[in-house]
């Protein structure tokens, strides 16, 4: 039974990322964090989003459904990369350029079996990787 919850939630990001992937055309989008150095250049340049497990909870607290709905938590992990020549600003514009568009993901309509899903809070590289930016969401799905 543990498995099958494990894959239900594994499925769960599966399909926020095919969705995300559908909304965000021009963007890769992975289940899988490489650190940025390990991702094509070309891909890089495009912006990389990858979404990522990190807990959940709140199941529901009755006989019989016992482990079941309940969060999926996870992160969101943005990568962008500009010219050498660029200044650190255009890092960080290219980075919050992608990060309102995960954002306007959250704001659509989801697919069936997904839930609701809620952005949480964010971080960002603040110029200091440059000429490679970065953003880490968290968010959360709820009744799972």
């Amino acid at each position: 039974m543990t498995s099958a919850r494990v894959s239900q939630r594994d499925t769960l990001l599966e399909l926020m990322k095919t969705d995300m992937q559908t909304l965000l055309p021009t963007r890769v989008v992975q289940r899988t964090l490489l650190d940025p150095a390990q991702i094509p250049i070309k891909d890089l340049q495009k912006g990389v989003v990858c979404v990522v497990a990190a807990g959940g909870g709140s199941f529901a607290n009755y006989q019989g459904r016992e482990g079941e709905l309940g969060t999926v938590k996870g992160s969101i992990v943005g990568y962008v990369q500009v010219g050498e020549k660029e200044k650190p600003i255009e890092t960080e514009r290219a980075e919050t350029a992608l990060l309102e568009e995960v954002l306007g993901w959250f704001g659509q309509a989801h697919p069936p079996g997904l839930g609701s899903a809620y952005p949480l809070e964010y971080t960002q590289s603040q110029q200091m990787e440059h000429p490679i930016g970065w953003f880490a969401l968290r968010f959360e799905l709820r009744h799972v």
